[in-house]
């Protein structure tokens, strides 16, 4: 199957890139990975740093060396390293990744000092190498934990943070929807709505927009997930692809839309997991937008040459 372009498409201007590394999906006619979004000018809910690692099992860097053992928890210091402040820190946005494991599993990552959650935000078989961007509540002493199901390399880079009282406010990942408990499932090309709004610490009132990671369970082929507000067109973004029978999780930004709900779009017959792990208030200076294409090099979309990216080649928008 083709791969994303790059990796990432811009998320949200001068708020976060979506990190996608998976496959797209097969028709040309498919979704590509990526969404837009907007910020109010003047307001800055989120500071930006340069990716830096923290963490690297390979190398011994921030922790001991070697894979972690399967079941195991390890804690990271987050804040007062690479630009994140000591103190006044709320959340931090990571790109986790997992190197070269022995089996096939999950990672999670929640708040040093809280009790682990049922979310998970990598899922990966053996020997797969997958990245996933995560946004963390800090957790006591500036912590933060993560837990492999599966022995594996694990290395972590610290792309930004967010500052106390900017609007945003991390939650302890709650679960939302799962639907492999219920009797009937998603089908193929179905739109299943999520309430958000009044649930898993999210206000009734008041929400700009949700931050979610959402997890595809394949009961069929490989396709793609679509997350967007309820109340609006599907637009043609994918926030996840998956091949066959790999669970494979993606975070997600977006507006909350009619009655307090999102929706997320599956092209194929799937289980799907939701959990929410922020919200954004209304006065938070985050303009939550319907994700829209801003670059595509199958037909040149975003000013960008037509035709693959060369191993190693780097793309520019306009």
């Amino acid at each position: 199957m083709r791969r994303t372009i790059g990796s990432f498409l811009l998320l949200f201007t001068m708020v976060i890139a979506t990190l996608v590394g998976s496959p797209t999906p097969a028709s040309a006619e498919s979704p590509q990975t990526g969404a837009a979004a907007g910020q109010t000018a003047g307001t800055a809910p989120y500071k930006s740093l340069r990716p830096t690692r923290l963490l690297d099992t390979r190398t011994g860097l921030g922790t001991a060396r070697g894979p972690v053992k399967p079941g195991s928890i390890t804690r990271l210091q987050v804040t007062g390293r690479s630009g994140v402040p000591t103190t006044g820190t709320t959340a931090v946005v990571l790109n986790v990744t997992v190197a070269g494991p022995l089996t096939g599993g999950f990672l999670t990552a929640w708040p040093h000092g809280n009790s682990r959650p049922t979310a998970s935000n990598l899922n990966f078989v053996a020997r797969q190498n997958v990245a996933n961007q995560v946004i963390v509540k800090v957790g006591s002493g500036g912590q933060v934990d993560l837990f492999s199901s599966a022995s594996t390399q694990l290395f972590i880079d610290i792309s930004g943070y967010y500052p106390a009282a900017t609007g945003y406010t991390p939650l302890n990942p709650v679960r939302l929807l799962d639907t492999r408990r219920r009797s009937a499932h998603p089908a193929a090309g179905s739109t299943t709505a999520v309430k958000v709004a009044g649930v898993g610490g999210v206000p009734s009132a008041g929400v700009s927009a949700v931050v979610v990671n959402v997890t595809a369970i394949p009961r069929e082929g490989g396709g793609w997930l679509t997350l967007f507000p309820a109340g609006v067109a599907r637009p043609n973004a994918s926030i996840v692809n998956f091949a066959p029978r790999q669970a494979t999780a993606g975070m997600g930004i977006t507006k909350v839309g009619t009655d307090g709900q999102v929706q997320v779009y599956s092209s194929v017959a799937v289980d799907l997991l939701v959990d929410v792990v922020g919200w954004m208030a209304d006065k938070s200076g985050y303009r939550a937008m319907t994700p829209k294409r801003v670059a595509d090099t199958r037909n040149g979309i975003g000013g960008v040459a037509v035709g693959r990216v060369k191993s190693g080649g780097v793309i520019s928008l306009p």
